[in-house]
């Protein structure tokens, strides 16, 4: 900007000294046009003074034939003396009257008259009918007495010729004037338009050099003005690259706290959904070793661990790993007493315990007085080399520590407290799943004892009973028989095969209920066709089933049915005295139909409405609970049919 400053004045000398030239070039341009303006006028002047010549003089007083050829004496001395009289005047020094042949009839200079001459381009321009000037140099041979005579040039004008007897062009009239007066008439318009042109372009350029100058200093302030302006603004850029660099550091850093949220959010997002899927295998008939192991897995996945170990404490009070992921064998099957090592003070202390750098050698932690065998102590030594970093929380059942989870890092680290909180509640869902083991074993022990005592009533109230009535039926045969009253004793011996028969089909049924279901793995239908191979035909009756649609349904909705038809086929069995039975599952338009029809004694379902007798209020509770009903179709003596209809 300074340097912008020290230029300026010599910017004004500049633009001073380029607009002069300028006004120069243009004023002279136009000088120069305006010139040549008039002296085309003066040329276009000279040419009409010689058209008007002819129309006045000459045309109305020549005649075709004055043009056909010479002229006799007679007749050129009267043209003469008419061109001396009326045209020649002081200016003009050479006259001539050509006709189309190019022959000169009439010239002021008597020599030249008769002589022929070519027919150059401005003769014969006018004899086509234009009227011509123009400044001649005295080079053409029909020249050769101006030339010399009347100065180096003058000026020659050519004008048609039509004779009032004729309305052709016959010939062409040329006069030569005297340059000295037309030089000193354009010298004199040279000169006023000159003069005029420069005094107004003078005037014009002062008033312009005036204005700007004017600008100039106020250009000049403006331009002052406009460097502080620049510095000032220099300055507020300066500052706002500073605030946008602030910004842009600050957009950074939100970025970078947006992206860790972020992971943070994702992260806590994958540990929710990883507890959600721990808490879905928690509810599911898994073994305890399979879901330990799941939950070892979901702790590597969401907490980059290199290996992981869950340790439970058997009924010796030591601690041995239960699940596992990465873990050497030789440590895997190792033993470990509470307060050895970290794993052992975690479950003696019960609180977190983490080592951040055994890198460097083996630490020296307190063994518990656990001996170690050489291949097991090369092994956890290698395991604290291989894995300098440990993280391990207790497993707290009903406020005891029963295990540890463990998890191992291949390079030393800090362990933060939402890592510590997370592989706690991992932690925290081992021991779950621990509880849940132990309760669902206490339950399924209660369950085979309830089971027994079930079967023991059964046998007490049905099968027994059957046994002694055999008994007692068969004492009494013998009696009447050795009395001799074979009739009563056969009456008895029909009520001992009744009896008989009823009891192999109690057997049968106890003996079905002792062997596991085949719901689980063969599927509903199968378990209904076993169910009737095992109980219903070995007891003697017609069992058949009619299946009709894709049978594949969810599990809980098999297992209500199946629990139905068994119910069902158990009444059948026990109190119709039947001797056909038929079960029927048809899948189709959206809905699952069981019915289990049969051939005995019937009865009246009004009778037991109140009671609910024959297991009807348990059957129909376990349709309604799958939103479906259960509809009972039976008179004594016309068999029973029972229907539930499921919707899927």
């Amino acid at each position: 900007m300074k340097y912008l400053r020290r230029l300026k004045p010599s910017l004004l000398v500049t633009f001073t000294l380029v607009s002069f030239l300028v006004t120069s070039i243009i004023a002279g341009a136009l000088a120069l046009s305006i010139e040549r303006q008039l002296e085309r006028l003066t040329l276009q002047q000279e040419a009409e003074i010689a058209g008007d010549q002819v129309a006045l003089v000459l045309n109305p007083n020549l005649n075709a034939g004055d043009l056909a050829g010479p002229l006799d004496t007679v007749r050129y001395a009267q043209i003469d003396a008419l061109i001396r009289s009326s045209i020649l005047y002081r200016h003009i020094v050479r006259i001539k009257i050509w006709n189309r042949d190019g022959l000169l009839i009439y010239s002021e200079e008597k020599d030249l008259v008769g002589r022929q001459f070519p027919i150059d381009s401005t003769l014969q321009e006018a004899l086509d009918g234009g009227i011509t000037v123009n400044i001649s140099t005295l080079e053409e041979a029909e020249n050769e007495f101006e030339k010399g005579r009347f100065g180096p040039r003058l000026l020659e004008v050519y004008t048609p010729l039509r004779p009032h007897d004729s309305t052709e062009i016959l010939g062409s009239y040329e006069f030569y004037s005297d340059m000295t007066n037309l030089e000193r008439r354009l010298a004199e318009m040279r000169y006023f338009v000159w003069g005029r042109v420069i005094l107004g372009f003078a005037i014009l350029y002062g008033v312009l050099f005036t204005l700007v100058r004017g600008a100039s200093r106020e250009l000049i302030r403006r331009n002052q003005e406009n460097a502080r302006l620049y510095e000032e603004t220099k300055q507020r850029l300066a500052e706002r690259q500073q605030a946008e660099e602030a910004l842009q550091r600050s957009e950074k850093m939100l970025e970078r706290r947006v992206e860790d949220r972020t992971r943070e959010i994702q992260r806590q997002r994958q540990v929710a959904e990883g507890l959600r899927d721990i808490m879905t295998v928690l509810n599911s008939k898994r073994a305890l070793d399979e879901i330990l192991d799941y939950i070892v897995d979901q702790a590597g996945q969401l907490l980059g661990m290199a290996a992981g170990a869950i340790y439970l404490q058997g009924e010796d009070g030591l601690l041995q790993i239960s699940a596992s992921r990465g873990v050497d064998p030789q440590v895997v099957g190792l033993k470990i007493p509470p307060g050895a090592f970290p794993i052992g003070q975690v479950v003696l202390k019960r609180q977190p315990v983490t080592v951040f750098d055994a890198s460097p050698a083996m630490p020296e932690l307190p063994s518990g007085g656990l001996a170690l065998s050489a291949p097991e102590s090369i092994a956890l030594e290698s395991m604290f080399k291989r894995f300098p970093a440990w993280l391990a929380v207790p497993l707290v059942v009903r406020g005891e520590a029963c295990g540890a989870i463990a998890l191992f890092y291949y390079e030393p680290q800090e362990f933060s407290d939402e890592t510590i909180r997370l592989i706690t509640a991992f932690g925290d869902q081992a021991a779950l799943a621990i509880e849940n083991a132990r309760l669902f074993a206490e339950v399924k022990d209660k369950a085979a004892i309830e089971e027994r005592q079930r079967l023991a009533r059964e046998l007490h109230d049905s099968v027994s009973q059957s046994l002694y009535s055999l008994t007692l039926l068969s004492e009494a045969g013998r009696r009447l028989s050795e009395a001799g009253d074979l009739k009563s004793a056969g009456h008895y011996l029909t009520r001992l095969g009744e009896t008989a028969l009823h009891a192999l089909k109690e057997m049968r049924l106890l003996v079905y209920e002792l062997r596991p279901s085949a719901l689980k793995t063969d599927g509903l239908a199968e378990a209904l066709r076993h169910r009737l191979d095992a109980v219903e035909k070995r007891a003697g009756m017609k069992a058949s089933i009619i299946l009709k649609g894709v049978i594949d349904l969810p599990f809980p909705v098999e297992t209500e049915l199946f629990r139905i038809a068994h119910e069902a086929l158990n009444n059948t069995l026990k109190h119709a005295m039947a001797t056909e039975v038929v079960v029927a599952l048809c899948i189709e338009d959206g809905h699952a139909e069981l019915e289990v029809a049969d051939n005995g004694k019937g009865f009246d379902p009004d009778a037991l409405s109140d009671t609910g007798g024959l297991g009807l209020i348990s059957m129909r509770e376990r349709a309604e609970r799958l939103g479906g009903s259960l509809m009972v179709v039976a008179r004594p003596g016309e068999g029973t049919r029972i229907k539930a209809r499921i919707g899927l």
